[in-house]
């Protein structure tokens, strides 16, 4: 072939069409092109030469599907590339971590010791994995305190270690997913209602492989390689189960800190000195980390012993039950009241509502499930989606009212005619 090969390397025949590939910021790109770009790219000018570059790619470099791809951190790079597989229709993005700046490991040492204290070494051990691994399970860090006590700041900073394959959560999408292919993934549940956008993130992170929507791409799936870091500024910021609580730190699956607030963390370049100093920590420190365990990796599940903090404990000891559980006993309470003409709410009952003080009244829901318990009982059709278009008045007030759905009106007398303003005189 007369024309450089290197120069088309990045040019790929797939379906009827002639695409491009390339990262941008960090993210693989396969984009359609004319057939006149990348005889324009190229230099090509002559039909002998535009024939030849066609028919190379045609017959050479032709891609049947490309629904796999794999973002994975290298720390052995300084550039990231991605190379593709056209026989397995997978590509691999190796992404570069942050360089290397400053060489000062004792201000990280010492930073690590004021902030973890005795498990500092549990923290490097985590990192070690983290940055010189990728697809190990590792534990879920929850780092508890009050703000200002450096929560951010930690979580911040360790996804600097591979910026673009790092993902705060703010909202997970019921559509769009693209954060599953990342890496690292921190959730600020003092913020973003992170409790609940953890309970959608454990539908994710079980799985080995995942399917990723984005907007306008086609989907295409990736290998679960997700670490989680839970922020909250609440002593416990996830529901879990009291009697799975964990009697090992081999199969231990959450790292549970309080952090305090240190005269430290007065220094507002706290942040950006870190960074400026991790990238030299993470190929120094860090790898004689790394060396001195990764043998012994595989004799935990979740890659290093996690201790059990008296943290840990109390979450276990006080833990809520689970959105689920909470809507299951609301729903037995609904069916066991919704046809007793005693119960204080029977009249909106009869007439197909339910007002919006049962939840209120209800002891066994948290107030932090309130809503989603609302929507729960939606979806599963014991009440609809609408509310009373005329809101009922019963004994001189008239609160918000829901409407019943057919699993609990088949089971009520719906009353026919009744007043639109009034159900019952106030007393």
């Amino acid at each position: 072939m007369k024309t450089n090969k290197n120069l088309i390397k990045n040019f790929w025949s797939k379906g009827t069409g002639v695409y491009e590939s390339r990262l941008v910021r960090g993210i693989f790109s396969l984009e359609q092109i004319g057939e006149k770009k990348i005889y324009f790219r190229v230099n090509a000018t002559i039909k002998e030469e535009k024939n030849e570059i066609y028919n190379y790619l045609v017959n050479q470099k032709h891609i049947h599907q490309l629904d796999l791809r794999l973002y994975v951190g290298d720390p052995s790079i300084d550039e990231s590339y991605f190379e593709i597989d056209q026989d397995n229709g997978t590509v691999i993005i190796h992404v570069a971590p942050l360089q290397s700046d400053i060489s000062d490991n004792d201000f990280i040492e010492d930073y690590l010791l004021n902030t973890f204290g005795d498990s500092r070494d549990f923290i490097k051990k985590w990192l070690a994995v983290y940055f010189y691994t990728n697809h190990r399970r590792l534990p879920v860090l929850i780092l508890t305190g009050e703000r200002g006590c450096g929560k951010t700041t930690f979580a911040e900073a360790i996804g600097e270690l591979y910026p673009t394959l790092s993902f705060p959560v703010s909202q997970i999408d019921s559509q769009f997913n693209d954060f599953v292919e990342k890496k690292y993934i921190y959730i600020d549940e003092s913020s973003s209602g992170g409790e609940s956008q953890y309970e959608k993130l454990k539908l994710y992170s079980g799985q080995d492989y995942l399917n990723v929507n984005k907007k306008y791409i086609d989907a295409y799936k990736t290998k679960n390689n997700m670490n989680i870091v839970i922020l909250s500024n609440r002593d416990n910021p996830i529901c879990v189960r009291p009697d799975e609580i964990p009697v090992s730190e081999d199969n231990n699956q959450f790292f549970v800190r309080k952090l305090n607030k240190t005269h430290k963390l007065c220094d507002y370049l706290l942040k950006q000195k870190l960074i400026r100093r991790l990238g030299h920590y993470a190929r120094t420190v860090l790898k004689d980390v790394f060396d001195s365990i990764k043998d012994d990796m595989d004799r935990f599940r979740y890659s290093v012993p996690v201790p059990i903090t008296e943290e840990e404990k109390l979450l276990f000891a006080f833990s809520e039950p689970t959105l689920e559980e909470v809507t299951k006993k609301v729903i037995n309470v609904l069916l066991q009241k919704i046809e007793d003409p005693e119960w204080e709410y029977a009249e909106f009952a009869q007439n197909g509502y339910i007002p919006s003080d049962f939840f209120k009244d209800l002891d066994l829901i948290p107030g932090n499930y309130k809503t989603e318990v609302i929507k729960n009982l939606q979806i599963q059709g014991y009440m609809t989606h609408d509310k009373a278009e005329k809101q009922k008045m019963v004994k001189g007030y008239r609160p918000i009212q829901y409407v019943l759905g057919k699993k609990l009106t088949s089971r009520s007398t719906i009353k026919e005619n009744e007043s639109d303003t009034e159900i019952t005189n106030a007393a």
